[in-house]
């Protein structure tokens, strides 16, 4: 278990490992899509390794709690995504409110600034879903109930 925390923190942190040669002549400055190619295989692999562990019997208060937790990142995750679109829709303007930047944008995404906010709304509701049923079948196995998510052998 140590192990894969361990990989996990590090691959959250690459980030930091990565941009601390530039930090004395750019500053701070997350460039994605430079350190893209590391990031990502790192929390393919920091997930392989969570399941593979056990992670014993989900309580009635660790199932809701991992509920709780998934929901508030989807909302963040979201305003997040909205707040960063919201300056490049409205050029930068910091005085312009979401109804002016709809009515006038600026700039749009390929599909527009509702068909965006709309897609990452439905990706976001079907992660939840996702891991609501997770959540849900491990509890259940956890405590006697069949598991849904289980392959049924005919």
């Amino acid at each position: 278990m140590r192990r894969q925390s361990s990989l996990l923190q590090r691959s959250c942190s690459s980030r930091r490992f990565f941009q601390a040669q530039a930090i004395g002549t750019i500053g701070i400055a997350w460039q994605g899509r430079y350190i893209l190619a590391v990031f990502i295989p790192l929390v393919i692999v920091s997930g392989m390794a969570l399941d593979r562990i056990d992670p014993g019997p989900f309580s009635r208060h660790m199932a809701a709690g991992l509920k709780g937790a998934a929901v508030l990142v989807a909302f963040f995750y979201f305003w997040t995504f909205a707040q960063t679109l919201q300056p490049y829709v409205s050029s930068w303007a910091a005085d312009r409110a979401w109804t002016d930047v709809s009515a006038n944008p600026s700039w749009q995404p390929p599909g527009g600034t509702s068909l965006s906010l709309a897609f990452i709304t439905v990706m976001l509701v079907a992660a939840l879903w996702l891991v609501w049923r997770g959540v849900t079948a491990e509890h259940g196995q956890q405590h006697g109930a069949p598991n849904p998510l289980a392959q049924r052998s005919s």
